[in-house]
Formats: C-alpha cells, sequence, structure tokens
C-alpha cells in the first residue's frame, strides 16, 4: 500500500512539472515577457559542416515566433499600403558552386528566388506558450571547385525581415493636486515605474516616469531595443527602396541608412479611457527616433479634476520592423576521382 501511495505522488509531481513549463510561478503561461520575437535555427547537420562536392547540401530552417505577437505575410507585396510582412533571404554563396539545382536537375525555388515568403505564425499565448513553428527545407547541388583548390569555406547567411510590436500595460497613479497644504490621505502616490523582462517583444519599454503638477501629469517612456537585431522604419512609403525591395534585403541596392534604421511608429498611448497618443512628443509624422537602439517620447494628460488620487492602466503600443540574422560556415571539400 506504502508503495502505491509513493508511485501516486511521482506521478502527480511529474505531471505538475510539465504543467508548469514556461509558465510563472502561479502556472500562468508568461506571455508578455521576454525579448525576441522571430528566431531562426539551422537543424543539426542541416547543413552539415563539410560535405563534399558530389553531394547534395540540403538545409532544414526552423523558424520560431518566440514573442507575444502574430507575425507573418498578410499580403505578398513589398510595397503599397501598410502590411504585414515575414520575408526570408538567403545569401553569402557563390551561384557557380552553389548552383540552385535539386538532384533531379530542377530548380529549388528557394536557390531560384534567393528567398522566400513565410504565412503568418501566431505568438505565443496561454494556449500555445511556446509561439508558432515552421520548417523549410531547400537543397542544391555542388559545382565543381577550380582546378588546384583543394577546399571551399563559405558563410551561409540567412535573413528574416518582418513587422512586429510592442505593448506595454502598467498601472500609474493619478494625483490631480498633489501638492497641498491640506492633509489628506492618499490611495496612492505618484512614482516611477520600471519594467523589466521586456513585453515579448525585441523593442521593450523599459521604465515610465511620472511627473505631476495640478491638473496634469507627463510621463516620460523609455524605448530599448532588447534584441539581436536591427529595427527599421516599416512605413510603406520608408521600407522599399528604389529597386521595389526591401531595404532590409541584403540584396537591395540601398539598403538600410541612416534615416531608416531606429524608427518606431507609435500607434497608441492611453492613460484609463483617455486617448493622449497626440500629445506625445518627440514624434515626427507619427514615428519616434531612437539612437542607438534607445529613445523617449514625453506625453501629457491634462485636464484633471477632483482632489483623489487614484490608480489607472496605461497603454503604450508600438510598431516596427525589425530585422535579424543567422550564419553558418560550410567547407566543401573535392571529391577524389
Amino acid at each position: 500500500m506504502r508503495k502505491s501511495y509513493i508511485f501516486v505522488l511521482i506521478i502527480v509531481a511529474i505531471s505538475l512539472g510539465c504543467v508548469n513549463q514556461n509558465t510563472g510561478s502561479t502556472g500562468t503561461p508568461e506571455v508578455y515577457k521576454g525579448t525576441e520575437g522571430i528566431v531562426m535555427n539551422f537543424m543539426p547537420s542541416m547543413p552539415p559542416s563539410q560535405i563534399y562536392s558530389s553531394d547534395i547540401l540540403n538545409f532544414n530552417l526552423e523558424i520560431k515566433n518566440k514573442g507575444a505577437y502574430d507575425a507573418g505575410t498578410v499580403s505578398n507585396t513589398e510595397s503599397g499600403p501598410y502590411t504585414k510582412f515575414l520575408k526570408f533571404y538567403i545569401s553569402g554563396f557563390d551561384g557557380s558552386i552553389l548552383t540552385g539545382k535539386r538532384e533531379d536537375n530542377s530548380d529549388d525555388p528557394i536557390f531560384d528566388k534567393w528567398s522566400f515568403w513565410q504565412s503568418e505564425l501566431e505568438g505565443k499565448s496561454e494556449f500555445n506558450p511556446l509561439g508558432g513553428i515552421a520548417y523549410k527545407d531547400f537543397s542544391t547541388k555542388i559545382g565543381a571547385l577550380p582546378e588546384g583548390m583543394d577546399s571551399f569555406k563559405t558563410n551561409f547567411l540567412v535573413t528574416a525581415c518582418y513587422t512586429y510590436e510592442t505593448l506595454a500595460v502598467s498601472s500609474v497613479c493619478i494625483d490631480p493636486i498633489p501638492y497641498s497644504s491640506v492633509a489628506r490621505e492618499k490611495a496612492c502616490r505618484v512614482s516611477d515605474v520600471s519594467l523589466s523582462g521586456g513585453q515579448g517583444a525585441p523593442v521593450a519599454v523599459t521604465k515610465i516616469e511620472e511627473e505631476a503638477a495640478k491638473g496634469k501629469v507627463r510621463f516620460k517612456i523609455y524605448f530599448e531595443n532588447k534584441g539581436n537585431g536591427k529595427i527599421f522604419d516599416m512605413s510603406s512609403n520608408k521600407r522599399t527602396g528604389k529597386d521595389g525591395n526591401l531595404k532590409c534585403n541584403p540584396y537591395s541596392e540601398e539598403g538600410l541608412g541612416y534615416d531608416d534604421l531606429d524608427k518606431i511608429i507609435l500607434n497608441k498611448v492611453s492613460v484609463g479611457s483617455d486617448d493622449i497618443t497626440s500629445d506625445c512628443e518627440p514624434v515626427k509624422e507619427g514615428t519616434i527616433r531612437l539612437i542607438d537602439g534607445r529613445g523617449f517620447i514625453i506625453c501629457e494628460k491634462d485636464g484633471l479634476t477632483g482632489t483623489s488620487a487614484y490608480n489607472t492602466p496605461i497603454e503604450i503600443n508600438v510598431a516596427y520592423g525589425y530585422t535579424t540574422s543567422i550564419q553558418k560556415e560550410i567547407e566543401i571539400l573535392k571529391t577524389l576521382e
């Protein structure tokens, strides 16, 4: 009887351990935590570190959405009105050596276009705490190495280009009369708010400084690029170059310049039920400029009445383009004849 009781306890402990994976101490998934978005990895030995020139080079790319927001391609267009997009580019190879031909001599569609669109990948949620995942396979024959060359090394690069967003929600204290000669009890005190751990996206709201005066309150909101990629302007008239390609495309003639980088779109700032987006600065044409991945805006809410201090939510929502890359060195060995 005692052995059966111990066995049941072990099974219950294992079950609880499985349930609590990727969750907080309460067992609820921490969806809006973390600083990652789209994450790429090559599967083991796909491609291998070394391969003979007579073999077929196979790739298996794992794509995960480890953030809290959906990512993907709504419309397969690089220009026009605002749309979500998620596109991948392959580069860093010599087309005369990695020919893009499959074993049956047909063209591999990814090598043929050097890129591919990805349909929507859902973000983390209570029901899917790991987020969406997809796999992409592509392969190529290897051309003959030049005479006298026994091996050849190349860095194979995969670049992700996508749109993403960040939503930060916190509680702030609103005090219509912060300084008064009348002594009265207050439900809260005006103070700064520190937001650590991110909001489930590479761009994070890190701090909110609050300054109160009679009848109004001012918020200084700090942003920071916490991911390992670059932020770029996702506006429809900014994200593409003169050649019609996305500027984050490694084959783009223009590429991402200073005027394209470190720009995020301010969608909304609200305090309680009041939208104060139009009372935020510096914001130019709806865009916030960051410097070296960091920046801030100052938003003001006025017209406060009454005498009682109270807590209320503040909500900050921004959108942006983001790009990251991974690479792997491959050594091609000349096949002995």
